[in-house]
């Protein structure tokens, strides 16, 4: 082992607000770059008017529950692969990791078809009607074109 993995090994055996103090601010930093999809996304529309920054506005709830679904099953893939590897079977971690990528590109390819098969009802559901339905999907589309 490194230096640096040994100081990795030894920070999650001590102190344990410490450690989740240190692990968290990737955490963070990696949240709030996904949150700001949305704002930058929003700031380029701005010169489009209303309707186009209201259609944003209903696409970004479900592009959220997306970005939970995809930190989830790559935390799941994560801590079984790293499971493996910690128990230094690499023919295990090398299944798992094979198995989480076709689970993920099962999950992308299944989530592309249903919410573009779903899109529209979801808006008006959510309250999307007229030049505002219009433009939510014409930004959601692209967006959700963009899981596979």
């Amino acid at each position: 082992m490194t230096e640096d993995s040994n100081k990795n090994v030894e920070l999650m055996r001590g102190e344990p607000e410490t450690a989740i103090k240190k692990l968290a601010i990737p955490i963070i930093i990696s949240m709030l770059l996904t949150a700001s999809y949305n704002i930058i996304d929003g700031v380029w529309i701005v010169g489009l008017g209303q309707a186009a920054i209201a259609g944003i506005g209903f696409v970004n709830p479900i592009f959220m529950v997306l970005v939970g679904v995809s930190f989830g099953l790559g935390a799941g893939a994560t801590s079984s692969i790293s499971r493996f590897v910690g128990a230094r079977n690499h023919e295990g971690a090398n299944s798992s990791a094979a198995h989480s990528v076709v689970i993920l590109a099962i999950a992308s390819v299944l989530l592309t078809i249903l919410l573009l098969a779903l899109q529209k009802p979801i808006l008006i559901l959510y309250g999307a009607c007229g030049q505002a339905l219009s433009e939510g999907l014409k930004y959601g589309t692209p967006l959700f074109l963009g899981l596979t």
